[in-house]
């Protein structure tokens, strides 16, 4: 039993930590709970939360930025990452992407296990039971757009095994459910 409950602190903690990442890089909406803590995420704030719009509508799914707004020169830690990816990502199709899927390895949290579910109708499931993440996804110009996480670059052409980047981190993925 301790075990399950070690399992699941786990993932809720990285599935925070994802969470997180995406509302600091897309936040649209300042909420203020009744406590006063604040907190910027990309959706609407929950019933009861203070909600200040920050200027942009809120998007299904993220967009990716235009290349006449892309600075010249990517930082370095996406420079390396773009330098190791195989070719044959910008023409990945939604069907080598659907599925179920188990994340297996964060770059900066180590071994995880975390399902993830990405539907053909453009829905997904990233957790499960009451620690998940649910929303839409597509595919926008090789990469995956995640409706509460952001893009992820995807890094060569998914088989058993597929990789994304986000924010310079990999994230390593194994086709099926997680064991």
């Amino acid at each position: 039993m301790a075990g399950n409950c070690v399992d699941g602190a786990l993932r809720l903690g990285f599935v925070a930590l994802l969470s997180l990442g995406a509302t600091l890089a897309q936040a649209q909406f300042k909420c203020v709970d009744a406590q006063g803590s604040v907190s910027f995420q990309q959706l609407p704030c929950a019933q009861g939360h203070k909600e200040t719009s920050l200027g942009r509508q809120n998007e299904p799914v993220p967009q990716p930025q235009s290349t006449a707004t892309r600075p010249s020169q990517p930082p370095a830690a996406t420079r390396a990452t773009q330098d190791a990816a195989p070719s044959g990502a910008s023409s990945v199709s939604p069907a080598d992407v659907q599925g179920d899927w188990c994340i297996t390895e964060v770059e900066i949290l180590g071994a995880v296990k975390v399902p993830v579910q990405l539907k053909p109708d453009g829905q997904y499931v990233w957790g499960e039971r009451h620690q998940s993440v649910s929303g839409r996804w597509k595919l926008v110009e090789g990469q995956l757009a995640v409706s509460s996480m952001g893009m992820y670059e995807i890094l060569g052409r998914p088989g058993r095994e597929m990789r994304l980047s986000q924010y310079g981190a990999v994230t390593k993925f194994t086709r099926g459910r997680c064991v």
